[in-house]
């Protein structure tokens, strides 16, 4: 989804919790890729505890961005 008042793309993950909906964001990124980066690439840096999300993720912003980090060797819990 995209959330222009705090100028971000958020993955959202929903999940049905009985007559609840429940949404996580996953991760979020700039909504505007810079116009002047003078060569500075664009890297999103992921960090999950599930495979399926990160795959989810980096696939959604693929063509946004320029390289893909995930975040391997942080103590959290979701890393």
């Amino acid at each position: 989804r995209v959330d222009t008042a705090k100028g971000l793309v958020e993955y959202v993950l929903t999940e049905q919790r009985g007559k609840l909906l429940k949404e996580t964001v996953v991760f979020s990124t700039l909504l505007h890729r810079p116009t002047n980066r003078e060569g500075v690439p664009v890297i999103l840096q992921l960090g999950t505890g599930d495979p399926d999300h990160a795959l989810a993720a980096a696939r959604h912003v693929e063509a946004d961005v320029d390289g893909i980090d995930v975040n391997m060797g942080c103590p959290k819990k979701f890393s």
